[in-house]
């Protein structure tokens, strides 16, 4: 399960791969939809608040895997559109 942080009204859009959105500003209220999820991915626009939603996550969550997309999703885009197929 992918999830992003950033708020509503925070781009670029994404839609090369399919993920939820919970921004970080309700996403305390609403770790119990994650409790049942075995693999999770954070990501927001520079990396901090997907690195602070992953270790909230892991403390309340110890037997998931959880990971944060480092530098957000600008160096991801960044680095997927300097890749040449």
């Amino acid at each position: 399960t992918i999830i992003d942080v950033r708020e509503m009204d925070e781009f670029p859009e994404v839609n090369e791969f399919t993920n939820m959105r919970i921004p970080m500003s309700i996403f305390k209220n609403n770790l119990q939809s994650m409790a049942n999820k075995n693999k999770l991915v954070i990501f927001c626009q520079t990396g901090l608040r997907s690195l602070k939603a992953a270790n909230l996550l892991r403390a309340n969550f110890p037997g998931c895997t959880v990971y944060s997309l480092s530098g957000g999703i600008k160096a991801w885009k960044k680095y997927h559109q300097n890749i040449s197929i």
